[in-house]
C-alpha cells in the first residue's frame, strides 16, 4: 500500500501518547492513498480507503474537506469511507465487512482510530490483545487483503512503546511510534 512502509495484507499499530497527532497523520496517509499520491516521498499504491472512526469521528469530514481544498483535490471523488461510531470490533467486524458488501468496496487500507474505543477487553491480557488483533486481522486483512493500521496510545510513564500488553509488539507486521 505505501512502499517501505506499510506493506499491502498486513496489520500494523500507529501508537503516541495524546496531542500528537497521530489521527491527523493517518488521515493524510490514507488521503494520498485514496489519491495514489507519494506519501512523505514514498509511492502509493491508490486503493479504497475505510476509516473506523471510533474516536473523533465527528470531526473527520472536516478535515477530509480542508484536506482536498489545501491540495485542490475534489473531496467527493476520493474512495474513502467512514464507520463514524465506536464499534467493539472483537465482536463486529463481521459487521463492517456486510456494510462494505453492501456498498460494493473493497478497502485497500483499513484505519482504526482507536485501540481503545473499538477493543472491549483488557489492554494488559495477552490473551485478549492476540485475540482482538486476530479478529482484524481474519476479517479485514484476509477478506480484503488489505493493510491495516490500529492508531493507539502510549502509557503515561512508556512513551516509546505502545500502552498495554507486549502481545501488541508479537501480534503486528509493523509498527509507527
Amino acid at each position: 500500500t505505501i512502499k517501505h512502509a506499510i506493506p499491502a495484507e498486513s496489520i500494523g499499530l500507529m501508537f503516541g501518547g495524546s496531542g500528537t497527532f497521530k489521527s491527523f497523520i493517518a488521515i493524510d496517509m490514507a488521503l494520498h492513498v485514496a489519491h495514489g499520491l507519494p506519501w512523505l516521498g514514498k509511492k502509493t499504491r491508490q486503493g479504497t480507503v475505510l476509516i473506523v472512526a471510533a474516536e473523533g469521528g465527528a470531526g473527520l469530514w472536516r478535515r477530509i474537506v480542508a484536506w482536498h481544498r489545501e491540495r485542490r483535490l475534489k473531496w467527493d471523488e476520493a474512495p474513502v469511507y467512514v464507520v463514524p461510531v465506536g464499534l467493539d470490533l472483537g465482536a463486529d467486524s463481521s459487521r463492517v465487512i456486510s456494510a462494505a458488501e453492501a456498498l460494493n468496496i473493497q478497502p485497500a487500507l483499513v484505519i482504526v482510530d482507536t485501540l481503545s474505543q473499538t477493543f472491549s477487553g483488557e489492554e494488559n491480557s495477552a490473551g485478549e490483545v492476540s485475540s482482538y488483533l486476530r479478529e482484524l486481522s481474519t476479517w479485514f486483512r484476509a477478506t480484503w487483503h488489505a493493510a491495516v493500521v490500529v492508531i493507539h496510545h502510549t502509557g503515561h510513564q512508556a512513551t516509546e512503546r505502545p500502552r498495554g500488553s507486549s502481545a501488541l509488539r508479537s501480534n503486528v507486521d509493523f509498527m509507527f511510534g
